[in-house]
């Protein structure tokens, strides 16, 4: 696990958060969790079950934050 490699991060939560004053989370999430990178072929059983965690890490997060 890294922070900000391959990427330096923050460009979209300036973009579109500081500027409008709202906070925001930027997720990254490594394409071999949900993309076979040899075939480009999705993973639709990986896809599910991200969609799954992230609606739930969503859910989590708007609960702590009321």
């Amino acid at each position: 696990m890294s922070i900000n490699k391959p990427f330096s991060g923050k460009y979209i939560l300036e973009k579109y958060c500081e500027v409008g004053k709202i906070e925001g989370l930027q997720l990254e999430i490594n394409r071999k969790l949900y993309l076979n990178e040899k075939t480009l072929r999705p993973k639709l059983v990986k896809i599910n079950k991200l969609n799954k965690i992230i609606a739930q890490l969503v859910a989590l997060i708007a609960r702590e934050i009321k």
